[in-house]
């Protein structure tokens, strides 16, 4: 992880390596190709999960935008 990680992408690796150890745990087998460390994971899935993660935050942080319908 870089300093210049913006909070969406931080929350996104972390989601990604939390789940890819705990779902043994669980016993969830992830599939071969979403199972490499972040920096390997595609591309487009990588910008998909931080764009997720991203709104999330928002979400979090301003409820207010999504409870009145304002998100976009």
């Amino acid at each position: 992880m870089t300093d210049a990680s913006s909070p969406g992408e931080t929350l996104a690796r972390m989601f990604h390596e939390k789940y890819e150890r705990l779902a043994p745990e669980f016993g969830y087998k992830t599939r071969e190709a979403s199972a490499v460390p972040w920096d390997d994971v595609p591309e487009q899935n990588k910008a998909l999960m931080v764009a997720v993660a991203t709104e999330i935050l928002d979400e979090i942080t301003f409820p207010t935008r999504y409870m009145t319908g304002m998100s976009t």
